[in-house]
């Protein structure tokens, strides 16, 4: 079943484009006079305005566990499946399709990141795991002046050690994930204040 984005026109598996076509000249007709520059009308009926309802499914669980920081296995709780008009999917299904996200994500800020850019990074500790969270900052067009991409956060490899070579092994990796190396870190940014006093 694949429907238009303004839910108002459905086309069922073996029926024809006819109707959807007609749908997107009246309805939308603007887009679909752009989207029609060099395309055939199939291209346009299936690239612009329809969405098949297995991704709008998916998409709804993928934004659901990630708005709510909810753990991958929530999917499969028949309470959480009860409250909710999703279509039930599988832990595997979900991992497999948020592993394909997080490429897609990192793809775009690897593209969106600069030669130059500053490394701003912070450290806590949770009960007895200690997590570096890393952002790049760089000039952009903005109020501010600068933008702000959140690069990883993540426990060091070795949690018994938290030395300097161990926070520059993860930064390092994490640099590498976005195509970049200690070569491009002008700056490093961290607080600056002593929580180890005796």
């Amino acid at each position: 079943i694949w429907k238009c984005k303004c839910g108002t026109k459905r086309r069922k598996k073996g029926s024809g484009w006819t109707n959807l076509i007609s749908h997107l000249q009246t309805a939308h007709a603007d887009a679909y006079r752009v989207a029609m520059d060099g395309a055939s009308a199939t291209d346009v009926s299936t690239q612009m305005t329809l969405v098949h309802d297995k991704a709008v499914n998916l998409h709804g669980w993928l934004r659901f566990v990630i708005d709510e920081l909810l753990p991958f296995n929530v999917v499969e709780k028949e309470g959480f499946r009860q409250m909710t008009s999703l279509k039930p999917i599988s832990t595997a299904t979900l991992q497999h399709y948020m592993d394909k996200l997080t490429a897609v994500v990192e793809r775009k800020v690897s593209a969106m990141l600069p030669t130059k850019i500053a490394l701003i990074f912070d450290g806590w500790t949770h009960q007895s795991t200690h997590y570096i969270g890393i952002f790049a900052s760089f000039p952009a067009n903005s109020e501010s002046g600068y933008s702000i991409a959140l690069l990883g956060v993540s426990p060091l490899d070795n949690e018994k050690n938290l030395d300097a070579n161990e926070h520059l092994k993860l930064i390092e990796f994490v640099l590498g994930v976005f195509q970049k190396n200690r070569g491009n870190v002008v700056a490093l940014i961290a607080e600056n204040f002593s929580v180890n006093k005796l």
